[in-house]
């Protein structure tokens, strides 16, 4: 007789299985497979097991090495057949179970990504299909608080389910939370007015090069904006900041300096400012057609041409090596990974800075002092040679 398996994601998946399984033939085994989205699958099974134990009735828990599996992955073979062994009375061989490991899952490990994760631990305490998360994190690069509003605000039957459009509607009704900037930027314009615009992106090299760095504002006097990162070397005359994170780091962190620094803030942060805050319109700088189209630089980049600026220096607009520590001035920083695809990210900023490039025409002088893999006049690339 086939056994009846079941499928469960959510956090009380064994709720009526008492009276569930009274209602079966007796010969009818139950299977239960369960997801890890919050750490639960191991003991889920092993609860499912002694619920089973009480109805005399047999049972199958399905798991996989290591806990491989689809996100946050499934219950662990060898922790639930390591359990069965000793509480059970079963004899499963775990020295077979450890070489199979060995043998075959190193492999698999270095290919492949799974466990936990902040995001499948949200589609845990909603019971969201794991499809949802999936197309937030590959689209939009949605960071944890806003993919948390964006799946609360779904209903609980569109949470199991994956429509892409509804999810697309929910992900701009967040991100869109408009804002009068007008008057804001008309400020920033004439701020900025014949002034040269120096952007200090979070790259090595800003702190590697800031002896070079302080000179030359000395020397030229330019508008210095710290982009969505603060080093505590430099004194800013503004933070452009892109998302939540960063701000809350930048306020807990090097909160004297934060508060102290006029900030200008995308929309998608906050809608009401505080003390020193001007925000812009999230969709003011944005420009959808790639992953990871929210790039700080490029979005203060098209900020500056917005507000007319002629020449602009940039600073640790460096370019993605192959760690955090290689990468930014502060380690720390919260930041993204692209599941280590650091060059196919390279070449997409590479592209979206292209595009920004031919968009302005040569209406702003744009110019690298520290060293960046996008600097095409550095390396005397046209720009052909940068697509």
């Amino acid at each position: 007789m086939l056994p009846v398996l079941l499928n469960f994601h959510g956090t009380d998946p064994i709720l009526g299985m008492g009276s569930f399984s009274k209602e079966l033939n007796p010969e009818i085994k139950l299977g239960f497979h369960s997801h890890n989205n919050q750490q639960l699958s191991f003991a889920l099974s092993m609860h499912f097991v002694e619920l089973l134990n009480k109805t005399h009735r047999n049972c199958i828990v399905d798991a996989s090495l290591c806990g491989m599996g689809r996100g946050a992955g499934n219950a662990t073979t060898e922790l639930v057949a390591n359990y069965l062994n000793r509480k059970q009375h079963c004899n499963y061989d775990m020295n077979q179970i450890m070489d199979a490991i060995d043998m075959y899952m190193s492999y698999f490990q270095e290919q492949y990504k799974w466990g936990y994760s902040t995001p499948y631990f949200i589609a845990g305490m909603y019971c969201c299909h794991v499809n949802n998360i999936a197309y937030l994190q590959k689209n939009h690069r949605t960071n944890a608080l806003d993919m948390r509003n964006i799946i609360e605000s779904l209903s609980p039957d569109d949470r199991k389910k994956y429509n892409y459009d509804l999810l697309e509607e929910k992900y701009i009704e967040n991100q869109n939370r408009i804002v009068r900037d007008e008057q804001i930027l008309e400020k920033l314009e004439n701020n900025f007015s014949n002034r040269e615009v120096f952007l200090i992106a979070p790259g090595k090299t800003n702190e590697l090069e800031k002896d070079k760095v302080q000179q030359y504002i000395a020397e030229e006097d330019p508008v210095v904006i710290g982009v969505n990162a603060i080093n505590p070397t430099y004194k800013y005359d503004y933070l452009f900041i892109t998302n939540k994170v960063r701000y809350n780091y930048a306020k807990e962190i090097y909160s004297q300096q934060f508060y102290m620094t006029k900030r200008i803030l995308l929309s998608n942060i906050k809608t009401e400012p505080d003390e020193k805050e001007m925000i812009i319109n999230f969709n003011r700088v944005i420009k959808r057609g790639w992953e990871h189209f929210d790039n700080a630089v490029i979005n203060a980049l098209r900020l500056m041409d917005k507000l007319h600026v002629k020449k602009i220096t940039l600073v640790g607009f460096d370019g993605f090596k192959n760690s955090y520590n290689e990468s930014y001035a502060d380690i720390a920083l919260p930041t993204l990974n692209p599941d280590n695809k650091w060059d196919e990210l390279n070449d997409e900023i590479k592209d979206m800075f292209r595009d920004f490039l031919e968009s302005i025409n040569g209406a702003i002088q744009i110019k690298f002092l520290t060293e960046s893999i996008f600097d095409i006049t550095e390396n005397k690339q046209s720009l052909e040679e940068i697509k």
